[in-house]
């Protein structure tokens, strides 16, 4: 197909890539979502390269790594992939999540039902998963959950994607499903404050960072596609502009079409994916004298890098360093980088050499910071080569 056609791009926030029932997930109910995966194309193994709203949204409509002090998605026409898409000749439409689920879903409708001349593309933002996960109890019931909010998550997914199933009604009812490029992700996951009390994401464990990434292109991929190449938010920018003929000045993402297409193996897109995070850090409670004063810890900068068995997370500030083995750990439970011997289930013999494996990975993180540009990156790969105890003790003031 030579024609431009139009493109729809919606973005949840706080929503888990293992939260579908097409992944295997019995428990949710997403049958919308799991209709667009089997039009189009679905990745498993994607990733918010920054797991947090700010950076992920400025990292999804520019196709680099963001600032860590990005505020949220920025205005469509004023990034870098709406102003490549306004150089090509499309309309852009643009719906913020100023009120609740239903207003921001009833607008988007509106949008994708009106006559408009072609191209366009919109850019669909979701309130947060947390901003109604109080939703009407006709939701909650085919949910059990007694102390934990996850019987509320689970209804607010479901919330998620009655609303997606609402916009794609819309554009069928607009004639233009056939002509149109939908993509569906998240700016984060959802941790649940697992490892911690404070946080819902800013966490490079496979919770916070693995998304749903959902795309369909009638007459343009493969339907049913479903991908296992390691993939990150970033790639979304290019992504949208090569099906649109436009191109986006200094990009770090890649151009996903070959793999939409089958044009190349999974296995041999990325060999590993590189991670920004600011790890937020809980106030604790410390026992002394019988007192308890409060701990006050600053956060950590984090860099990471996954090589889809493997992750190295690396902190600044003397933070907590990590190393994972998800394919016998696959709840990153056991943390290898500084683990005593004997360890849990045996864990030290069958990862023969952490040490060795530490500073491989460290040096593999180097070099992605060095191609990006990214002065930490390098110095904490350099302290984590140079010093076997940087980031075994993390540290912290009381006062």
């Amino acid at each position: 197909m030579s024609q431009q056609p139009d493109l729809i791009l919606i973005v949840g926030n706080h929503h888990r890539g293992d939260f579908l029932q097409c992944v295997g997930n019995a428990l949710i109910k997403t049958p919308h979502l799991d209709g667009l995966a089997a039009a189009g194309a679905r990745f498993d193994r994607a990733v918010t390269v920054f797991p947090d709203a700010g950076p992920a949204g400025a990292a999804l409509l520019s196709g680099t790594y963001p600032d860590e002090g990005a505020a949220g998605i920025p205005p469509f026409n004023d990034s870098p992939l709406g102003k490549a898409l306004v150089a090509v000749g499309y309309a852009l439409e643009q719906v913020v999540p100023d009120g609740g689920l239903a207003q921001t879903t009833q607008a988007a409708v509106e949008i994708l039902e009106k006559p408009t001349p072609a191209p366009r593309a919109v850019l669909i933002q979701m309130p947060s998963i947390w901003d109604f996960d109080d939703i009407h109890v006709d939701h909650l019931k085919p949910y059990r959950g007694n102390g934990v909010p996850l019987a509320s998550y689970f209804a607010a997914i479901t919330a998620y994607d009655a609303a997606v199933g609402q916009m794609i009604a819309a554009l069928d009812n607009s004639g233009r499903r056939d002509q149109t490029v939908l993509a569906y992700t998240s700016l984060s996951g959802e941790t649940f404050r697992y490892r911690d009390f404070v946080n819902h994401a800013n966490s490079c464990h496979d919770e916070s960072v693995r998304v749903p990434l959902l795309i369909s292109a009638p007459g343009r991929i493969e339907a049913g596609r479903i991908c296992d190449a390691l993939v990150g938010l970033h790639d979304l920018a290019p992504t949208l502009a090569r099906f649109a003929g436009a191109a986006i000045p200094a990009i770090q993402g890649r151009d996903l079409t070959p793999l939409l297409q089958s044009e190349v193996d999974d296995a041999q897109w990325r060999d590993r994916i590189y991670l920004h995070n600011i790890y937020r850090r809980h106030i604790d409670v410390t026992f002394k004298d019988g007192l308890a004063p409060f701990a006050v810890f600053p956060d950590w900068a984090q860099r990471a890098i996954w090589d889809g068995r493997h992750k190295l997370i690396l902190s600044a500030d003397g933070g907590e360093c990590r190393l994972y083995d998800l394919r016998i750990d696959p709840e990153e439970e056991f943390n290898l980088f500084n683990l005593p011997s004997p360890s849990p289930q045996g864990l030290v013999d069958q990862f023969a050499s952490r040490r060795d494996r530490v500073v491989a990975m460290a040096a593999q993180l180097k070099e992605s910071a060095h191609d990006l540009g990214d002065t930490l990156g390098q110095h904490l790969a350099d302290l984590v080569i140079a010093d076997a105890t940087y980031g075994t003790q993390p540290q912290g003031e009381l006062i």
